[in-house]
């Protein structure tokens, strides 16, 4: 597997943004995985792309299963909130990305300096995190994918 991405979204892309941009990064490049880690979820498994999801109060069981699919990776990417818990416990061994999809959370300073690339979505979050500077080597901001064009003012009829 080349990219495991690693989120507490729902794993509903259907109607949670999140999700979508995971699903549709994983389809993107194969061998991908997607693994969630939500409230929102039981157990969940699938294919196209393949991803797996559990609820949290599976901890214990996910923090052995973790380190044991990361080896088979080549590089993580953590799609979540600043400072997600049980992958900051839990993700040591691969090249680490970390998209910061939502502001919720108090920064974990310990993780971001052990990820080795940070993405913002927003201005607000690049300005919080530019202001410590031994992450703005590694900080940048993507906005969310999506098409202006498609969006235009016009005139009412």
């Amino acid at each position: 597997m080349r990219i495991a991405y690693w989120t507490t979204a729902s794993l509903e892309p259907d109607i949670e943004a999140v999700s979508r941009e995971v699903f549709d990064l994983a389809g993107h490049f194969r061998d991908s995985m997607v693994f969630g880690v939500s409230t929102h979820l039981r157990l969940r498994a699938g294919r196209r792309p393949r991803h797996f999801g559990a609820h949290p109060s599976l901890d214990p069981l996910l923090r052995l299963a973790i380190p044991a699919i990361e080896r088979t990776t080549r590089i993580n990417h953590v799609y979540a909130e600043t400072s997600p818990w049980l992958y900051f416990k839990t993700l040591r061994r691969r090249p680490t990305v970390l998209t910061i999809a939502s502001e919720k959370g108090e920064v974990n300073a310990e993780f971001l300096d052990r990820v080795d690339a940070i993405t913002v979505q927003t201005d607000a979050m690049h300005r919080r995190l530019s202001a410590v500077e031994r992450w703005r080597c590694k900080l940048s901001l993507l906005y969310p994918g999506v098409d202006l064009k498609r969006f235009n003012a016009t005139a009412r009829r």
